[in-house]
């Protein structure tokens, strides 16, 4: 069995049992895995990975001397344009702003989003980044 597939049916299934509680993300594009998490200042923060052409099927290896090309300098940015979907707990929260880091650019990157009640929809442009991005609603 895959191991990306194994934890999408297995934990994912788990977790599905939460979600009244847990807030739910979704990420309109294949190859990205993504993680939520909020801050001590009450800010969420969203990782986006880019994970084409590195979780492989076995019997594939991957070893230290694998080259992630997708972290590697210079790499090329996502040549198309997606969208995040967070929703949020059932506090009311209305973002002020939001915007994205990575370590692939300099200054932060105000992103444009719309907020249906709880669920925000958050636009990726192309080519804003090729490996790594954080989101921060704010």
């Amino acid at each position: 069995d895959y191991a990306a597939d194994y934890l999408q049916k297995i934990p994912g299934s788990i977790l599905a049992a939460f979600l009244d509680t847990t807030p739910q993300l979704k990420v309109n594009a294949s190859d990205y895995l993504a993680t939520a998490y909020k801050s001590e200042s009450k800010e969420y923060h969203l990782h986006l990975v880019n994970t084409e052409n590195i979780l492989q099927k076995p019997p594939a290896m991957v070893s230290h001397a694998f080259k992630f090309v997708n972290f590697a300098e210079n790499a090329p940015a996502c040549n198309r344009a997606f969208t995040v979907e967070f929703k949020l707990p059932a506090e009311n929260f209305v973002p002020k702003q939001i915007t994205a880091c990575s370590p692939e650019f300099e200054s932060e990157k105000v992103l444009e989003y719309t907020q249906q009640d709880d669920l925000l929809v958050i636009s990726i442009p192309e080519k804003l980044f090729a490996g790594y991005l954080n989101i921060i609603i704010k």
